[in-house]
């Protein structure tokens, strides 16, 4: 029985140094949302001319000069109630569409009645309910013997969404922000998974949202550095100036006049007179879904304003296939791929959707459609433009509406929800939802940057390459990505051509191999630059650097480094190797802290269950232990040899 005791106290200690290995080879962090804040490049003299023998090595320049003074990081915002002062018109418009109501703090008697499900691949079952006026979510899980144990449970706090085709919420723990499991969707009215949790292990609610996850919802947001909450909304629901840039200098240009139409004022963007390009990449921002994409050196994707083009600021990248993708925000992209498109030089975005326009009946919507259509398909009636009859049309149940045939309704990555497929043409049938890779294709630029150099490129789509490795999408041929990413930015490193993005990238890719010293070099040039890191890019590089301490025995300073990590985002492996710095250095009781703060978010891990077992005895605490180590064995039934 002492054998087993101490079996059982070992499990937790090396585990924690494996699993910790392991989960920060993982990195930790949303490669496809962080890759990263771009510093400049560090070039020794006798490589500044010398890459791959061709290509311009000048920096990322100036932007091209726009003709809007507010598109500009020094202009301030003033938020949409300013501009409705004097816009009452065009902010009544905004204020009924689906982009004014994107997020929101709940209501709750507005919100869906109560209800569960259960997930029968994970064996996990979710709640919905009210308590105290509030709506709360929970999540639980049906061991083999049939007990249910419950693993988290959260207030709601913001719904994401307009309610159109689904409703996702959000709950708030200690200051962060995070995904519920649970959605709501429109179609089914009914609870299930939200969109990326249908896995045989769920995220739970361990899906961190941050300041770049919010943007395409709010009108503004920024990241509170060394402070929580972790981010701060500046502005519920898409904004006025989302689309129309910061309006201070516009409302100071006319504080004593109101505008008309008629007055040619570049105090503030008026879309409609921008170059297709800069007009469609404020939609971009949002609705060009890409298979990855990564800021652009000396710039972040916060930085854009309306009035410029989108791709001075982010990098995006599609895969070379001809397979079709569909995805829920993926319309830019497919817009472009449409003939009617590329053969017009005004087909856009705003040809068809109104940002000031009050929502229209389902008829008005076809004949405002269909007139968009026969402005350029210019026969004199819609009857003659078609090739079906009036009775094929009834027959094949069209509406008489040029869009179910030429852009139907398609299903999406998403569950239960179906999208207008932007790419206008011929189809037969639906676009089916889109599907795993079959090969290892290639990534292409989704725009023009023959404006970079051939090093921003090569450093662009080998950044690109890893943050594809790691999502979902790539996991497949995760190896080959990853192999081309280190290919390219080992020759930006060969060269002296590495910036701290690219360092940083750099400590994953020889983590993943087990080169540890090579990480540890790469990881330290990351930070002696941790300035021009993004903020989730430092904080997983320091989470490196205290890996390398504790599997160095140098305890304190993984602990120095880890509480400050700690405080700046909600991982639980974060927690649970400060939990172990504190054990080795004496610390029970922080460590049975720090560990249980990493079961809150994780809860359903049975390393981190055990290890409460393990600490709960050191420290005495005869209640919490038997606690804990119920827990354990309702958890992990097969555990019954460890009782004592």
């Amino acid at each position: 029985m002492r054998s087993e005791k101490r079996r059982a106290a070992l499990q937790w200690t090396l585990s924690v140094c494996a699993l910790s290995f392991l989960l920060a080879v993982g990195f930790q962090f949303a490669w496809r949302e962080n890759f990263g804040s771009t510093p400049k490049f560090h070039r020794p003299p006798e490589t500044q001319r010398v890459f791959d023998h061709t290509g311009d090595l000048s920096p990322v320049g100036e932007l091209p000069a726009t003709q809007f003074e507010n598109a500009s990081e020094q202009v301030a915002f003033i938020g949409s109630q300013a501009c409705g002062e004097c816009h009452t018109e065009q902010s009544a418009g905004r204020s009924q569409t689906g982009h004014s109501r994107a997020f929101r703090e709940i209501i709750e008697a507005e919100e869906p009645p109560d209800g569960s499900f259960h997930h029968q691949v994970s064996g996990r079952s979710y709640q919905v309910f009210r308590r105290d006026g509030q709506m709360w979510h929970s999540e639980s899980l049906r061991t083999k013997a049939g007990t249910d144990v419950l693993l988290a449970e959260y207030p709601i706090k913001y719904l994401v969404g307009s309610g159109q085709l689904a409703r996702t919420y959000l709950i708030e723990d200690h200051g962060f922000l995070a995904e519920s499991p649970i959605s709501w969707y429109a179609s089914v009215n009914a609870w299930q998974l939200s969109p990326g949790f249908d896995y045989p292990r769920p995220f739970g609610f361990q899906r961190s949202v941050d300041e770049r996850c919010l943007v395409c919802h709010v009108g503004r947001v920024s990241r509170q550095e060394q402070k929580l909450p972790e981010v701060e909304i500046h502005e519920q629901g898409i904004s006025c100036e989302r689309c129309h840039g910061p309006g201070a200098l516009h409302a100071k240009h006319w504080e004593h006049g109101k505008p008309t139409d008629k007055d040619a004022d570049f105090t503030i963007v008026h879309p409609a007179r921008l170059p297709r390009e800069e007009q469609e990449s404020i939609c971009a921002q949002c609705h060009l879904e890409s298979a990855a994409f990564v800021d652009v050196r000396g710039r972040q994707w916060h930085q854009f304003r309306p009035g410029h083009a989108l791709r001075y600021f982010v990098a995006h990248y599609r895969l070379d296939s001809s397979e079709d993708q569909l995805k829920v925000v993926g319309h830019v992209e497919q817009l472009r791929q449409s003939r009617c498109y590329q053969e017009s030089s005004t087909l856009t975005c705003t040809t068809c959707h109104k940002s000031h326009q009050a929502p229209m009946t389902l008829r008005q919507t076809i004949e405002w459609h269909c007139k968009q259509c026969i402005s350029c398909h210019s026969e004199p009636s819609h009857q003659k433009l078609c090739r079906l009859s009036t009775e094929e049309r009834k027959r094949e149940g069209t509406n008489d509406n040029c869009v179910t045939c030429h852009m139907p309704r398609s299903p999406t990555e998403a569950p239960h929800v179906a999208s207008t497929l932007h790419r206008i043409g011929l189809h037969k049938r639906a676009i089916p939802q889109a599907h795993a890779l079959t090969e290892a294709v290639p990534l292409v630029p989704v725009e023009d940057l023959s404006y970079m150099s051939l090093v921003d490129r090569e450093r662009s789509l080998g950044l690109a390459y890893l943050v594809f490795a790691d999502s979902e999408d790539g996991s497949r041929f995760r190896k080959i990505y990853l192999a081309r990413a280190q290919g390219l930015l080992e020759r930006l490193q060969a060269a002296g051509l590495a910036d701290a993005s690219v360092h940083a990238a750099l400590a994953q890719l020889e983590f993943e191999k087990g080169d540890i010293q090579a990480a540890s070099r790469s990881v330290r040039l990351a930070l002696q630059d941790s300035n021009r890191l993004s903020p989730h890019v430092r904080l997983s590089t320091e989470r490196f650097l205290a890996q390398i301490y504790f599997q160095r025995s140098d305890f304190q300073s993984a602990q120095q480094i880890l509480e400050q990590v700690v405080g700046q985002r909600r991982v639980a492996d974060d927690w649970e190797l400060l939990g172990a710095c504190k054990k080795e250095m004496g610390d029970v009781s922080g460590a049975l802290a720090a560990v249980e703060r990493a079961a809150q978010i994780n809860p359903d891990n049975l390393v981190l269950a055990w290890a409460l077992v393990e600490l709960s005895k050191l420290t005495n605490d005869v209640s919490r232990h038997h606690q804990f180590r119920q827990r354990a064995h309702l958890l992990d039934p097969s555990s019954r040899a460890l009782r004592h």
